[in-house]
């Protein structure tokens, strides 16, 4: 429906009861359009979605319960033919805004909850909704400063590893070359799982923790410095998880 003025497209004002227009502000009461409007539907949904948006502290059940009024606001089988495509638009723009909104306030549980490689992504893709980009950069700030906290356990898995499979096979008499080969290759894919952290770094984690450290330890302390056996044992598993959890800790 176009302005009969300007010929802009009218837009739906639930706020005032009318149609406004955004060119030359042409307002035309919704009763003379449809007189009987506060008994139609689509009109009283679209209504109740946006008080509910509205709101300042919107969580996301309130969003999706404005999202489900706006769907049901395109079923606009009640509606005059003036007002069906004005209404249709209000509602698409309308369920636009939920998803906007949704992935924000996901976004900033995740980041209040820690999860800030998460909400960075989230943030990512609504960057120019709300505050989206201040959240954007201090995402980024807190996962340099985890990384930067990071560095000695990254170094500690990014060493043991090789470590512990040059040990192993030079046990089983592999020659030096594909040893080396083999051991930069280890190296290289553990440090670049611990950087890039996920489930890849908690798998990487888990066989420096059972396998790596232990038997590096028990490697170090029963031929270099001849301690027993059982004592070299014991050492290699206490000793490794004591320093694993002190660095782990870092994290938080």
């Amino acid at each position: 429906m176009n302005c009969k003025n300007c010929n802009k497209e009218l837009i739906l004002d639930f706020a005032a009861s009318g149609l406004s227009c955004p060119g030359c502000g042409t307002f035309i009461p919704i009763a003379e359009v449809c007189p009987n409007y506060n008994q139609i539907r689509e009109l009283e949904d679209i209504k109740k979605a946006d008080i509910l948006l509205s709101k300042e502290d919107i969580d996301l059940k309130q969003t999706g319960e404005a999202m489900m009024l706006y769907t049901n606001a395109l079923r606009t089988s009640s509606l005059p033919e003036e007002l069906k495509q004005l209404v249709q638009t209000r509602a698409k723009n309308g369920i636009d805004e939920c998803k906007r909104l949704k992935l924000y306030i996901s976004a900033k549980k995740s980041y209040s909850g820690g999860d800030t490689q998460r909400a960075l992504q989230s943030f990512g893709k609504i960057r120019d909704y709300k505050d989206s980009s201040i959240y954007i950069e201090k995402c980024r700030t807190k996962l340099a400063k985890q990384t930067r906290q990071q560095l000695p356990l990254n170094a500690v898995i990014g060493l043991l590893m090789p470590v512990a499979l040059l040990i192993t096979l030079s046990a089983f008499k592999v020659k030096l070359l594909p040893c080396i080969i083999i051991c930069l290759a280890v190296g290289a894919a553990t440090e670049y799982f611990s950087v890039k952290g996920g489930f890849g770094k908690t798998v990487v984690i888990i066989l420096t923790a059972l396998f790596a450290f232990p038997f590096t330890l028990f490697a170090i302390l029963t031929f270099l410095v001849h301690l027993s056996t059982l004592l070299s044992l014991l050492l290699a598993f206490i000793v490794p998880a004591a320093v694993l959890f002190a660095l782990a800790s870092l994290d938080k």
